[in-house]
């Protein structure tokens, strides 16, 4: 959820607008993500943590 189609690295926002944007709000895909979003939100959160943890050591 933080690589756009292309493999470039892009904000958790971004890649949700992205989706909205090609997909429309009334597609099931659409609906999916905006549903999964706070999901998605905690997972980012607590990889992008670990992360951070892994690269300061």
């Amino acid at each position: 959820m933080t690589t756009n189609p292309d493999g470039e690295q892009v904000t958790l926002d971004e890649r949700l607008a992205d989706i909205h944007s090609r997909y429309g709000p009334d597609h099931l895909v659409s609906r999916a993500i905006t549903a999964a979003t706070p999901t998605l939100r905690v997972s980012v959160e607590r990889v992008e943590r670990r992360l951070a943890k892994v690269t300061n050591s």
